[in-house]
């Protein structure tokens, strides 16, 4: 391979989880303060990630910002879905088993997602720079495609979605 036909590829250190609990976003924060990551994700859903938010809108030109896609154990934003049982989310076993079996609804998914990307959108005045899912959900059977469609028409621009080499089966002998 010579020198023209090589690309140079980034190595990106994120740190996920931004807006799940008071003391992981600080903790971000001075990570990225320090220098010491390149990219964050955010978890929308929860209810103290718009304080968090306000954390995080200032460090906005020093770091990737992305959305933590979040299907399970968290409360939902849909409440009534297939993708949740009393306002919360299923967890991540349960999750699994419904989307290789195409037992979540398609259109419960894209209203999740995308009211996702538009509590990040509120939250920071933009879209995020990548989409990547809490337990990797937005690898899984129906969300992969349904994230995929949206993230292609509301990231724009030069965005990234990320890929984990995760297999079901590492997956779910992590329990995580």
């Amino acid at each position: 391979m010579n020198s023209a036909s090589c690309h140079k590829v980034p190595i990106i250190l994120c740190a996920d989880d931004f807006g799940i609990a008071s003391g992981v976003s600080h903790a971000i924060c001075e990570l990225i303060e320090a220098e010491r990551i390149s990219a964050t994700s955010c978890m929308v859903v929860n209810q103290p990630f718009q304080k968090h938010a306000q954390l995080l809108a200032p460090l906005r030109d020093h770091v990737d910002i992305g959305l933590h896609l979040t299907l399970t154990d968290l409360p939902a934003m849909i409440k009534n879905s297939t993708l949740s049982s009393g306002g919360k989310f299923h967890p991540l076993k349960k999750l699994m088993r419904l989307a290789f079996l195409h037992q979540i609804s398609r259109d419960d998914v894209f209203q999740e997602i995308n009211h996702q990307f538009t509590a990040f959108e509120q939250a920071f005045g933009e879209p995020p720079d990548f989409l990547d899912g809490h337990h990797h959900v937005h690898q899984l059977p129906i969300i992969r495609e349904i994230a995929l469609e949206i993230a292609s028409t509301r990231l724009g621009g030069p965005r990234y979605v990320r890929n984990c080499s995760d297999s079901v089966g590492s997956i779910l002998s992590r329990n995580v």
